[in-house]
């Protein structure tokens, strides 16, 4: 009679060992396979994408041990809405996503996914490294902040402030930074 609460420590402890920390989801292993239609329902018919689909909206953001989170997919065919959700939430909480899409695919959700993950690219026509013009929005469609002279200041900068020695940020002889120091 002792044995029995000591066995049900015992398994109460192994039950955690093989548990992951908190927040690394991790897709289930195993062979999946859709149940084609007519047979089936929704859930069965949809079952590999829909497990995509959690996974995609399970990737974690960056983080200290992962800072470069990427997210690669390769597809012929991308029309299903809360598949390109999926991965334009994914590249908001700052996952890299890329996406090789067939070339003659053309429709609304594959249209969006491609404005949204080249939003910030831009042309560089001569191959000199430099952009030929400031993109028009920022990365996953976000709105580029505009910055202000005072943004980089901590006592709002400009000519006339006495701890300011208004840089042009061409780093020139003498130049001090933004801080007069």
């Amino acid at each position: 009679m002792r044995r029995l609460p000591w066995l049900l420590a015992v398994l109460l402890v192994t039950s955690f060992l093989g548990v992951s920390p908190a927040g690394a989801w991790q897709p289930q292993g195993g062979g999946m396979f859709n149940t084609p239609a007519p047979w089936g329902g929704y859930l069965a018919n949809y079952r590999i994408v829909r497990h995509v689909e959690k996974a995609i909206r399970m990737a974690q953001g960056p983080t200290k041990k992962h800072p470069n989170p990427t997210i690669l997919v390769s597809t012929y065919l991308l029309d299903r809405t809360t598949s390109v959700d999926a991965l334009v939430g994914a590249c908001r909480r700052g996952i890299s996503v890329r996406v090789l899409l067939d070339h003659d695919i053309n429709n609304r959700n594959s249209r969006r996914l491609i404005r949204v993950l080249n939003s910030d690219n831009v042309r560089d026509k001569n191959h000199d490294g430099k952009p030929d013009k400031k993109p028009k929005r920022g990365p996953c469609d976000s709105k580029i902040k505009k910055h202000t002279h005072a943004d980089h200041h901590p006592h709002g900068g400009g000519k006339n402030h006495p701890h300011s020695n208004h840089h042009d940020g061409k780093g020139g002889k003498g130049n001090k930074g933004n801080n007069g120091n």
